[in-house]
C-alpha cells in the first residue's frame, strides 16, 4: 500500500464498526486536530467500552467530545496537552489469573487495578462473582477469591468480547449451563473465536452448542487433549487456565501469546 500524505480537514462520515472498534478509535484520536473536527456516525455491533475508553483518555489530554447515541462529535481546532499519566495494567491479561483463582480456588491479587479503571474487561470479575467467586475491590488492587465451585451464567458479553475465551474455557467446570450471547463479531477477530472455542472445548470432551452470536456450554467431564490455538493468543491463554485444573492439556504454538503477553507462561507457572 502506497500512502501519500495530505492535510485532513475533517467533516462527517459513517463507519461500520462491526469488525472492530479500533477503526473508530483510529478516527477519533486525530479528529481534535482537524480544522472541521469530526462527526462520526457509528453503525454495526461493536464493543462500546473500548470507544468510551478512547474518548475518556482523549478528554484527559484536553480534547473534548460529545456523544449522543451512536453519533460522536469531536470539535475541531483543539490541541492535546501534555500530562503525567500512569498507564493501567492490562485487564485483559489479568483475566486469565482471575479465572484461574475462580476455577481452582485460592486468591489472586491484581495490582494497580480498581473500580475506577477505564477498562471494560474488568467486567469479567462481576461475571465471576455471579459464578461463585468473591472479589475484594481495594483502592490500588483487586483480590479474586475462588471457592473452587462454579455455577453457570447467562451473560451478554458484547461489552467485553475479549473475555469470551476466558469465560468459555472455565464454563464446562460449572454446575449448570453457561450461555454466552451477543458476540457474533468475534468471528472476525484473530480467529473465528466462536468456532475455535466450540471446536477445542469439544476436543476436551465438553458439550457445546455453537450459535451465530455465541455459545451454549454444558457442565462436562473433560479429558486431556492437545489444543489448537489458530495462532490466536487469547485461545492459547484461555485454554492454559484449563490445564491448571485438568492434567494433560497441551497447547500448540504457545509462542502466539507474544502478541500481547510474552511472559504469560512464566507468570502462569508462579500460580503452581
Amino acid at each position: 500500500i502506497d500512502t501519500t500524505g495530505a492535510t485532513f480537514e475533517g467533516g462527517e462520515t459513517t463507519l461500520d464498526a462491526s469488525l472492530s472498534s479500533q477503526f473508530v478509535s483510529a478516527l477519533l484520536m486525530p479528529a481534535p486536530l482537524w480544522p472541521r473536527g469530526l462527526k462520526l456516525n457509528v453503525v454495526g455491533d461493536t464493543a462500546r467500552p473500548f470507544i468510551d475508553m478512547t474518548l475518556t483518555l482523549m478528554d484527559r489530554w484536553g480534547a473534548t467530545s460529545d456523544v449522543k447515541g451512536n453519533v460522536i462529535v469531536v470539535p475541531g481546532g483543539q490541541r492535546y496537552r501534555a500530562i503525567d499519566f500512569m498507564v493501567e495494567p492490562d485487564a485483559s491479561g489479568a483475566s486469565y489469573f482471575a479465572a484461574a483463582a475462580a476455577l481452582i480456588g485460592g486468591t489472586v491479587t491484581l495490582a494497580r487495578l480498581n473500580a475506577g479503571s477505564v477498562q471494560g474487561d474488568l467486567g469479567l470479575l462481576r461475571v465471576l462473582e455471579r459464578m461463585g467467586a468473591r472479589t475484594q475491590w481495594n483502592r490500588d488492587s483487586i483480590e479474586v477469591i475462588g471457592t473452587g465451585r462454579l455455577a453457570g451464567v447467562d451473560v451478554d458479553m458484547n461489552a467485553m468480547p475479549d473475555m469470551v475465551p476466558t469465560l468459555a474455557a472455565i464454563a464446562p467446570f460449572a454446575s449448570s449451563p453457561t450461555r454466552i450471547r451477543n458476540v457474533a463479531f468475534i468471528r472476525h477477530h484473530e480467529s473465528d473465536r466462536l468456532r475455535a472455542l466450540a471446536t477445542e472445548l469439544r476436543r476436551l470432551g465438553a458439550t457445546v452448542n455453537e450459535f451465530e452470536d455465541g455459545l451454549g456450554i454444558e457442565p462436562s467431564v473433560l479429558k486431556p487433549a492437545t489444543i489448537e490455538t489458530y495462532d490466536d493468543h487469547r485461545i492459547a491463554m484461555a485454554f492454559s487456565v484449563v490445564g491448571l485444573k485438568l492434567a494433560g492439556v497441551r497447547i500448540k504454538n504457545p509462542g502466539c501469546v507474544s502478541k500481547t503477553y510474552p511472559g504469560f507462561f512464566d507468570d502462569l507457572a508462579r500460580l503452581q
